[in-house]
This record gives structure tokens, C-alpha cells and sequence, in this order.
């Protein structure tokens, strides 16, 4: 439900800013990545070794949402609008989900990344139109039927980063809440 219903959230925000926006529909593919990692800010945060991702969302246009998991190939959609000027992609906060691809999955993955200049942000979005920022704040203002999942929000803000170590575990180590069960909440 956390990657799913955020998704749909933002994503209802973006056919709103965009559709304002171009008269003329274009593909548009709209993507979100949850990780973990050992740093901060998102930038550093994207190229640190201890940086990893735990699923990626996305959908075409309107189209359903789907899940990547990284042991998955790359989904052809990527390929297809990294090589497709017509095609936009989408996403609120668009420079974290950029630093993960060309910092994080490019490298390390082979990615494609798609240009800069064909990327909208929907954060960005609401603030020119005078919406609050914030993912959840932005949908009810926006009156969106689909909001942020407050506890999956949860769950993916302890998931990014490490737990301490547990008795018996070596106190150097990096270790996540990573229990099947989480990992299933978090992709759902």
C-alpha cells in the first residue's frame, strides 16, 4: 500500500499540473524509488557505496502502477523514453528520483537516463501554482481522492536508513530493518 498509494498521489497532482500545461497529451512515464543508505542529503546520499534501492513505482500515463524490485531486469518503459524525446518523465521531488538513476542505477545497473529537460517535477509544480510542497499537503489541497499513506511514509523513512546493531551483531556493521515483512508493506 506506502509505494502504491504515494505514487497514485503524486501522480494525480502530475496529470493535473501537466495536463494545465500541454495541450497536446505526450507518453509520460512517472516514477518513484525507495533506498536505503547509510548518508544524508540526496545527492551524496544517491552515490554512496552504502546506498541501495528497495522498489522502484511506475506507470505509463494513467496506466496502473507497477513495482520494480532491483532483481528484475530494467523495465523496457525506461529504455523506450530514455530514447523517446517524446516522452516526459515524471515524478514529485524529481531531483531525488534523478540523483538515484544517474548516481545509484546508472552506474551500477546500466540505467538509462533520460535528459534533464524532459523531466517535470510535480513538487515544483505546486509551488509556482501557490500549493504546498509537501506530497500529502499538496493532494488535499488539490482534493486528490488518492492521498499519502502516512504509515507507509513510515515505513519507508525507517527502512532508509540503518538500525542499530542488535546483541550479537558486530557494532561496525551496517544493518537494516529489512524482515520480509517490511519489505513486502513497503512494495505493496
Amino acid at each position: 500500500m506506502a509505494l502504491v498509494a504515494n505514487a497514485k498521489a503524486a501522480w494525480g497532482s502530475a496529470v493535473f499540473f501537466l495536463g494545465a500545461v500541454y495541450a497536446n497529451p505526450v507518453p509520460r512515464l512517472r516514477d518513484a524509488f525507495n533506498a536505503q543508505s547509510g548518508r544524508g542529503r540526496a545527492w551524496r546520499y544517491a552515490g554512496d557505496p552504502s546506498t541501495g534501492v528497495w522498489c522502484g513505482a511506475y506507470a505509463i500515463d494513467d496506466g496502473p502502477v507497477q513495482i520494480w524490485t532491483p532483481k528484475q531486469p530494467i523495465p523496457e518503459e525506461f529504455r523506450i523514453a530514455a530514447a523517446d524525446s517524446d516522452w516526459l518523465v515524471v515524478a514529485h521531488n524529481d531531483s531525488f528520483e534523478s540523483d538515484i538513476e544517474e548516481r545509484l542505477l546508472g552506474p551500477r545497473r546500466g540505467w538509462p537516463i533520460n535528459p534533464i529537460e524532459r523531466h517535470r517535477c510535480t513538487m515544483a509544480a505546486a509551488l509556482a501554482n501557490a500549493l504546498p510542497g509537501a506530497l500529502d499537503k499538496a493532494a488535499a489541497a488539490l482534493e486528490l481522492p488518492v492521498r499519502k499513506d502516512a504509515e507507509g511514509h513510515r515505513l519507508m523513512l525507517a527502512m532508509a536508513k540503518p538500525r542499530k546493531p542488535r546483541p550479537g551483531e558486530d557494532p561496525n556493521g551496517i544493518y537494516w530493518h529489512d524482515d520480509p515483512e517490511r519489505i513486502r508493506r513497503l512494495r505493496a
